[in-house]
């Protein structure tokens, strides 16, 4: 029984970790994003469309990296979104990850709040 419990408890720790020991791709949203934004939405998402033509139009200079959460591999980095930021069980689309600072859904008043967590990336 001891043995059992150490093995579940090995493998909740490796879960755990946003890392995929297999291709060596640090998943962490935090570490992704301090020199460009991490932009995870769904392409079927018309709020994840609306913020990204928002974004490309308003800040076409800064960097930023879309990753399609609905391709399997990209599904860690939603799961790490949610560690990194201890989002809930209901997480909105898109998720717009800007180092330690995150916006999730997007609608005029988000558009806001980009604009101030944008501004270390303008070149």
């Amino acid at each position: 029984m001891k043995k059992i419990f150490i093995f579940f408890a090995f493998l909740a720790m490796l879960s755990s970790c946003m890392y995929d020991f297999k291709d060596d791709t640090d998943y962490s949203v935090v570490e992704n994003s301090q020199n460009r934004i991490l932009f995870l939405h769904s392409p079927t998402c018309g709020y994840s469309k609306m913020a990204k033509e928002y974004i490309e139009q308003t800040y076409p200079n800064v960097p930023v990296w879309y990753v399609d959460i609905d391709k399997d591999e990209n599904r860690y980095y939603l799961l790490a979104a949610k560690q990194d930021y201890k989002l809930g069980t209901t997480i909105s689309t898109p998720i717009i990850c800007m180092g330690n600072q995150y916006i999730t859904g997007w609608d005029y008043n988000k558009r806001n709040e980009f604009g101030i967590y944008v501004e270390r990336y303008s070149k």
